[in-house]
């Protein structure tokens, strides 16, 4: 266990280091349901219900929040309705990047030899990272709950408070099952990028695994336990769920214990590892190179696989996939020619 004085030491460091990411992931994470808003009333900009149900903008507000916060549509007196869904839809990939950003940049040089002068184990390390990440999470979330909570004292509103304690309870073990899942990624792979790529690619395996089986090996008898897979698996898809009233809560708690198993594994990965093991692509051990280019053949055959003709209107999950698979490939070219003969080899020294 680290001491107090430790742990401080090590979440200034993480705070230093990822002060500036942390506040863009702010910006993205409470966007919807408090950052459109506040942005609408500063600068003068109509509500919805202004624009379709000429109510007052004293109150127009509100409905653009429990349009976010609502499990249905929000109508107006005049019959007009929307809904917003219950983060921007970038919000758990930006969540998934953080976690894998704030860990595998550790393997960076110039951050390495400064974790070597310090007396930490690479264990504290990364549990000093997950419990800055997964609290600022929290924190964030608590945020707009708590911005929900408390503007209805001074303006009226339409929503009810325990619809955000809701939606509270529903996008945040998701948002941290996508953040530990960043973090499992970067545990066992070499540099940021490659980590980003692979926790993406992980992220959208049902999208992938679909597109595989039904339209690469055309087995359509398949169809609905694919479907199934991506319904019950694909965390973008979940939290979108809950805007139309088509969720279970016994996904929270499911996630929740999902993301506790990707955060211990990743720890042990995290410490068996040498952490000096930097320009390759994996960093499982003393792999050798040709090991190594496991991940990129790998993720070759995912985009031949996927890849049937041009982009025709297919899922934007499915460009998105595709784009990080040929970002870690392309990632790995460049640095197996620049740095094949640079690359020092690790040792059994170091950060232990």
């Amino acid at each position: 266990m680290t001491s107090a004085s430790s742990s401080k030491a090590l979440w200034w460091k993480e705070w230093r280091q990822n002060r500036w990411s942390w506040m863009i992931l702010f910006v993205i994470v409470t966007w919807l349901p408090v950052g459109k808003t506040v942005l609408k009333a500063v600068l003068n900009e109509p509500f919805v219900a202004e624009i379709y149900g000429g109510l007052p903008r004293e109150v127009a507000w509100s409905y653009e929040v429990g349009a976010v916060l609502s499990r249905e549509p929000v109508m107006l007196d005049n019959g007009f309705t929307f809904q917003d869904p219950p983060l921007i839809e970038l919000a758990p990939f930006a969540v998934l990047v953080f976690g894998a950003w704030i860990v595998s940049r550790e393997r960076m040089p110039d951050t390495t030899s400064v974790l070597a002068s310090m007396p930490y184990t690479r264990g504290q390390i990364l549990m000093a990272k997950v419990s800055f990440g997964s609290l600022s999470i929290l924190a964030m979330t608590s945020f707009s709950l708590l911005f929900t909570w408390i503007i209805p004292f001074f303006f009226p509103a339409v929503y009810h408070p325990l619809t955000a304690v809701e939606w509270f309870l529903y996008v945040t073990p998701i948002l941290l099952a996508a953040f530990a899942l960043g973090v499992f990624a970067a545990s066992w792979t070499a540099n940021p990028v490659v980590a980003i790529g692979v926790s993406i690619g992980l992220m959208l395996f049902p999208v992938i695994i679909r597109r595989f089986v039904l339209e690469w090996l055309h087995i359509p008898s398949l169809h609905e336990e694919m479907a199934a897979l991506q319904y019950h698996l694909l965390l973008p898809d979940l939290l979108n769920r809950y805007q139309w009233n088509e969720i279970t809560w016994i996904i929270p708690p499911t996630l929740l214990f999902i993301g506790g198993i990707l955060i211990l594994s990743a720890r042990a990965l995290f410490q068996r590892n040498d952490l000096e093991n930097n320009g390759g692509v994996v960093a499982i051990g003393h792999v050798r190179q040709w090991l190594s280019a496991l991940v990129p053949i790998l993720a070759g055959l995912c985009v031949l696989s996927l890849y049937i003709g041009p982009f025709d209107g297919r899922s934007p999950w499915w460009a998105l996939g595709l784009m990080s698979t040929g970002t870690a490939i392309t990632w790995y070219v460049i640095k197996a020619a620049v740095l094949r003969l640079k690359a020092p080899s690790s040792d059994k020294g170091g950060i232990r």
